[in-house]
């Protein structure tokens, strides 16, 4: 079949002549998708309801070509999880290589994770949940726990090239050295970005350092776009979606972007909704995330068995714990930096009509990602909620 974009009507006919739904059976079509890249769509029946997923050969804003690929990818990655992490991701029932489509599962009962934390709703275990997710999602496909040669060839067909450009570009280079004039700073602070960002030699480097990692050090099939907007939660439950970033990178890159997510959760609940209670909240589950990280990636390491030999040495098991702990901090700063200065941003600071308080929590955020990414180490022995609350306290009293 030759691809066509759907739309509303020929989306039901489609559905139909999957036998999704009966052929005189009363049905609706409802995008709701508002990213930039793809289209949902919501179908629903009389008694059933499913979600289309479609990429197209254009981005919607732009029209700038991108590759159809990761439509492949992201096929690939739920039916990994729906393996792996089974209670993870929603469920994919097929995948239409012609249209480039996804049909899953409708999470109609679920709720978006950033909008609940802007809304001040909170759910119980979903950090801890999420430290799970990431060990046992992540792990099998280390050199731990998957065939050397297996590896090379599941690398080989996950070349997500398009969608790691992006990533190179807009998350590891842009933030640090603004070539292509993208990024978009807050009236007043375009003298306070250039001498703490632009001009800071040091920063770079790390961001240099940080960027060949990414490209260069393939620990294992990451999610690659982790963050709460593509984190859907009910009691007790948590799903992830959106794993369309998805390539072989430092297992620290996912870490690092659940942990900077929540940190503009916990600035929005204290500057803009004023809930101590609420920030309280987040901090313990930002505390929950990193315990349930490291205990479950001690745990992983010891109930399954590592494959090849060379890797089995509790020193060495250790190290590598030790070295994904590091790399979430530096990510987590990359992470923050861009979404406070570069061109995409997210609603915890776009929502922040007050300039005078969008200035004061970008310079926070500006200068705590500043020390996560050039003194990651630190935060191995030094509690990175305090480090957080010193950053915090110090631009308020400029």
């Amino acid at each position: 079949m030759d691809y066509k974009l759907l739309d509303k009507e020929s989306g039901v006919e489609y559905a139909k002549s999957k036998k999704l739904f009966q052929s005189d059976e009363k049905v609706t079509c409802q995008e709701i998708g508002d990213g930039n890249i793809n289209y949902v769509f919501r179908l629903k029946g009389e008694k059933k309801s499913y979600i289309f997923k479609q990429a197209d050969e254009l981005l919607r804003s732009s029209q700038r070509p991108l590759s159809q690929n990761r439509m492949d990818i992201e096929a690939f990655m739920l039916n990994y999880y729906n393996k792996s992490t089974p209670n993870f991701s929603p469920k994919l029932y097929f995948y239409d290589r012609d249209l480039k489509l996804i049909a899953m599962e409708d999470l109609f009962d679920y709720k978006n994770l950033r909008h609940e934390y802007m809304n001040g709703n909170f759910y119980q275990g979903t950090t801890k949940r999420l430290g799970e997710f990431c060990v046992k999602s992540l792990l099998p496909t280390t050199i731990f726990y998957m065939d050397l040669n297996k590896r090379r060839k599941l690398q080989s067909m996950i070349c997500n090239e398009d969608m790691c450009n992006i990533t190179e570009d807009l998350v590891l280079t842009e933030p640090f050295i603004d070539y292509k004039k993208r990024n978009v700073i807050t009236e007043g602070l375009e003298k306070y970005v250039e001498e703490n960002i632009y001009n800071d030699r040091n920063l770079q480097l790390r961001a240099a350092v940080l960027k060949e990692k990414f490209v260069n050090d393939k620990q294992a099939l990451i999610h690659g776009d982790l963050h709460t907007g593509s984190i859907f939660v009910k009691e007790g439950e948590v799903k992830i979606i959106d794993p369309e970033f998805a390539t072989f990178a430092p297992i620290g890159y996912d870490l690092g972007n659940v942990l900077a997510n929540l940190f503009f959760a916990l600035l929005y609940n204290e500057e803009v909704l004023k809930s101590v209670d609420g920030a309280n909240e987040i901090k313990q589950q930002i505390e929950i995330f990193i315990k349930s990280l490291y205990r479950s990636f001690t745990e992983y390491f010891k109930k399954k068995k590592i494959i090849d030999p060379s890797f089995n040495n509790s020193n060495f098991i250790n190290k590598t714990i030790q070295d994904y702990m590091t790399d979430m901090y530096s990510f987590c700063g990359m992470e923050l930096l861009r979404r406070t200065i570069g061109d995409s941003k997210v609603l915890e600071l776009t929502t922040i009509e007050d300039l005078n308080k969008r200035q004061m929590v970008d310079k926070i955020l500006i200068n705590f990602s500043k020390n996560l990414i050039t003194s990651p180490e630190s935060f191995m022995s030094t509690n990175v909620i305090k480090a957080y609350e010193g950053w915090h306290k110090a631009i308020n009293l400029i």
